[in-house]
């Protein structure tokens, strides 16, 4: 927020997204009295809804040094993370995402379970987890630079003990077949339905050939948590 008379209309946003993403309600909103959060509009708005107003106790700050020190925590995250790896100020708010993320999958001795187990009733998985920054890697693969051309193309894709094979002359492919069962043990399972988890699909009346990847974004959504994501 750049002001803080943001403050209710963000909390509305907020309250929506979480409960439409995780079927639970916010029950009640803790608040050092901050003037953003005493408004008539604001506390009418938790009453209408039936959530608690939780204030801290006027002139004793000493409640709030647990958020203080949570907040100074999670902004030498930041920070620490953007000078580390020198990228542009536009990447601050993907900082801000990963170091909470990071912050909600710590364990702690003080706790049994990590706030990320509390919401989603599972442990995280650390499983997949990059550094910060990791530069990207890309691949781009144009047929002439292997020096294919013509009419007439195949496509040998080998994965452990698996081949895939793929082309538009299906006497060539015939022929590819035929040579590779003279040189080691094969068994023809017809046309493939699915590869590396990619399903696929055909349309010939249209000549077209394609991949539906409803499976694999479901293994990728599970794989970064968002498997509850709408």
């Amino acid at each position: 927020m750049r002001y803080k008379s943001e403050a209710f209309g963000r909390f509305k946003e907020y309250r929506l997204e979480v409960e439409n993403q995780t079927n639970c309600k916010i029950k009640a909103l803790r608040s050092n009295r901050g003037g953003e959060q005493l408004s008539g509009e604001f506390i009418d708005y938790l009453k209408e809804n039936g959530i608690l107003s939780q204030w801290t106790p006027p002139g004793t700050p000493q409640p709030n040094g647990v958020a203080e020190r949570r907040n100074r925590t999670f902004l030498d995250m930041v920070r620490s993370m953007m000078s580390f790896t020198k990228l542009p100020p536009s990447f601050w708010g993907y900082a801000h995402e990963t170091a909470a993320k990071l912050l909600n999958m710590a364990p702690s001795k003080s706790v049994s379970q990590t706030p990320y187990e509390i919401w989603h009733g599972k442990p995280a998985s650390y499983k997949y987890l990059r550094v910060w920054g990791s530069p990207e890697a890309r691949t781009r693969v144009l047929m002439k630079s292997y020096g294919i051309s013509g009419s007439s193309v195949a496509y040998l894709v080998l994965y452990v003990d698996d081949i895939l094979l793929i082309g538009n002359d299906v006497k060539m492919l015939g022929d590819i077949k035929t040579w590779l069962s003279t040189q080691f043990s094969v068994k023809d399972m017809g046309e493939a339905s699915y590869i590396l988890g990619i399903k696929i699909y055909r349309d010939r009346s249209r000549r077209m050939l394609g991949l539906t990847q409803s499976s694999y974004i479901e293994k990728v959504l599970k794989r970064f948590m968002m498997e509850h994501s709408k």
